[in-house]
């Protein structure tokens, strides 16, 4: 699971005043990603981080990020 900055700083429950600095957050965040993907999920039994390894052999790879070009 990632977390994306608009999840965090949404209009009705900002969490940014509640730390510091963004950085501060982001491990913060990070810290409970980590604690969630290693619990065991209640139907499969499996915690999240076990299951994508196991189907990332099966996914086909994202195409690379475009370089922007320089104008001029």
């Amino acid at each position: 699971m990632r977390v994306a900055k608009p999840d965090l700083v949404p209009t009705e429950a900002n969490l940014l005043g509640a730390y510091g600095i963004w950085a501060e957050l982001e491990v913060a965040c990070e810290a409970v990603a980590g604690e969630l993907n290693g619990r065991a999920h209640r139907v499969t039994r499996r915690a999240p981080a076990e299951m994508v390894g196991r189907s990332r052999p099966a996914c086909t790879a994202c195409p690379p990020i475009p370089t922007p070009r320089r104008s001029g």
